[in-house]
């Protein structure tokens, strides 16, 4: 609480905008209403305006990225409509590393060790994925599973994450990535909705929900399709070395899994949170330093 206490006395509308950030994503599972969900959102973007962490090239970025995802959903030519989701997906994905200038990304923890041996943690409120996970989540993969039943989400989400805890445990352990470390960290109230609202709907909805849909209408192949994705989602996390690179990958597997089964983005979601929720609270965060 200290450390959620602190961010916001430092700059309480730059908190406040990245909480209504939150707020809009969240609402898209809790009314139907357009109206409602897009004041929430472009307030959010409003008030992030204001506070300087969002400049006005930054709000061109959404405005094209919004129109050429409703555009790309709706109106293409359907042989052509995998190929430009695809290329959605490239742009979407500069927008969430940060590549493309518009945005003043708040970094609230820097070099936070939870244990003596791991590497430094650093937190960024990023406001640019807080827009690129609404508006793909909002014109994308919720016209795409809305209608598909709820019913699949709790066994694929289970199973896919029960695999993918074991399987990453045993293989980052092994290789000297992460090791058994239980704890209960400081950051964790922080922690939770950042991950959960902020990186894990807007990961999942870029690299599967648009990404891996449009790879298995591609190559006409689903497990291919999901292997695909889960490349490009382990190549995107680069900076992270190449032991981090085989891990995401890896766990893109299970997600894109989760995701094919259930056809409902929340299978993934979950899945991907639950797994980060259980590396930060049993094992080395976010890996060894030796590493």
């Amino acid at each position: 609480m200290d450390i959620l206490r602190d961010i916001i006395t430092q700059d309480p509308l730059s908190a406040l905008a990245y909480g209504l950030h939150m707020l809009a994503i969240v609402s898209l599972w809790l009314t139907r209403s357009w109206p409602t969900r897009l004041v929430l959102f472009g307030s959010t973007v409003a008030l992030s305006l204001y506070c300087g962490r969002i400049l006005p090239l930054g709000i061109v970025w959404i405005v094209l990225l919004a129109a050429s995802t409703y555009s790309t959903y709706h109106h293409c030519p359907k042989r052509l409509w995998p190929f430009a989701a695809v290329a959605l997906a490239v742009f979407a994905y500069l927008l969430t590393s940060h590549l493309m200038p518009g945005f003043h990304n708040w970094r609230v923890i820097d070099g936070h060790l939870l244990t003596p041996d791991a590497v430094p943690y650093t937190l960024y409120f990023n406001y640019d994925n807080a827009c690129v996970g609404w508006v793909l989540a909002a014109l994308w993969v919720m016209p795409d599973t809305g209608n598909n039943s709820i019913s699949r989400i709790p066994k694929s989400w289970l199973l896919m994450t029960l695999l993918a805890v074991a399987t990453l445990a045993i293989v980052g352990t092994l290789i000297g990535y992460i090791a058994w470390d239980p704890k209960f960290p400081a950051i964790l109230l922080l922690w939770i909705p950042c991950n959960l609202i902020i990186t894990c709907v807007t990961e999942e909805a870029l690299f599967r929900g648009l990404l891996q849909r449009s790879l298995v209408r591609i190559v006409s192949m689903p497990f291919i399709g999901v292997v695909l994705a889960s490349i490009a989602f382990g190549c995107a996390h680069y900076m992270g070395g190449p032991a981090y690179i085989a891990l995401a990958s890896v766990a893109g597997i299970y997600y894109g899994i989760a995701y094919l089964y259930a056809r409902r983005i929340e299978a993934s979601i979950l899945t991907h949170f639950t797994l980060n929720l259980i590396h930060l609270l049993l094992f080395t965060y976010p890996a060894l330093s030796s590493t």
